[in-house]
Order: C-alpha cells, then sequence, then structure tokens
C-alpha cells in the first residue's frame, strides 16, 4: 500500500514537473509573438506548477508576472483567478494575511462581474480555517517528501 502512495504521489510531481518544462519553453515564443494573453495564462500555469511541487515562492513569482500580465490587458476575470491563485501560493507558503488580501481583491473584481465564483470566495474568506483549501498542496508536497526525500 505504501509503494502504492508513493508511485502515485510521484506520477503527480512528475506529471507537474513535466508541465511546468513545457510551460517555460512556450514563454519566449509567446514574447517573440507578441502574444501577451498567452504569456500571462502561461506564467499562470507555471505557478500552479510550482505550487503543486511546493516551490511556494517560484509559484508566487510566476502569478506576480502573470498578474502583471492580465493588469496590462484588462481583463478583470483573468486578473481575478491570478489574484486567486496568487493568494492560495501565499496561503500554501504560510502567509495567511497575505493570501486573504489577494483573495479579496479578487472577490472586489468577481464581484463587480457578478460572476458566480464571488459567493465561494467570500465564504472562504469568512472561513476561521481553510480546511482543505489550497494549503493541502503544501501538504501534499511536505507528506511526498517525507516519502520520497526532499525533491532534486
Amino acid at each position: 500500500m505504501r509503494e502504492y502512495a508513493v508511485a502515485q504521489a510521484s506520477g503527480r510531481r512528475s506529471r507537474w514537473a513535466s508541465r511546468g518544462v513545457r510551460a517555460t519553453a512556450t514563454v519566449p515564443i509567446l514574447q517573440e509573438l507578441g502574444d501577451r494573453d498567452g504569456e500571462g495564462a502561461t506564467w499562470d500555469s507555471l505557478g500552479r506548477a510550482h505550487q503543486h511541487l511546493g516551490d511556494h515562492p517560484e509559484a508566487i513569482a510566476c502569478f506576480r508576472q502573470a498578474l502583471r500580465l492580465r493588469q496590462e490587458r484588462g481583463d478583470s476575470y483573468e486578473v481575478a483567478e491570478t489574484l486567486r491563485h496568487l493568494g492560495d501560493a501565499h496561503l500554501a507558503a504560510g502567509d495567511r494575511p497575505t493570501a486573504r488580501l489577494r483573495w479579496q481583491q479578487a472577490l472586489e473584481l468577481l464581484d463587480q462581474l457578478g460572476h458566480n465564483d464571488a459567493p465561494r470566495l467570500r465564504a472562504r474568506l469568512r472561513e476561521p480555517h481553510d480546511h482543505g483549501g489550497p494549503d493541502r498542496m503544501s501538504r501534499w508536497s511536505t507528506s511526498v517528501s517525507r516519502v520520497t526525500g526532499p525533491p532534486g
């Protein structure tokens, strides 16, 4: 049973690492093409890959790049989505106050848009603790490291 759990965790890490490699290779191409939308989406995907791999500082850096590009384009939903992801990364890194700030910023945009994600995010902000929230990725990464050893 333990071997199965290690294999499952290792497979997940491998898939996220593979996604990160592909996304990293894509950024210069999108920059050359001037595709700011695609570049923003790619930085957001890179952030998610790093977050799933437990590299929260790098995830935060990627989400900040995505946020900058998405703000330049003025797409409020994409900005809100990236703010939510950035909040998730801050929570996983142990910075709950900054996570809540980013989620609040995302909620303001979702409310302006009348988007159906707003009530879920509002409910999350009311929770005293984030049971099963994005920090589960941090816990998952930590448990994988305990079983498989540190990445690298």
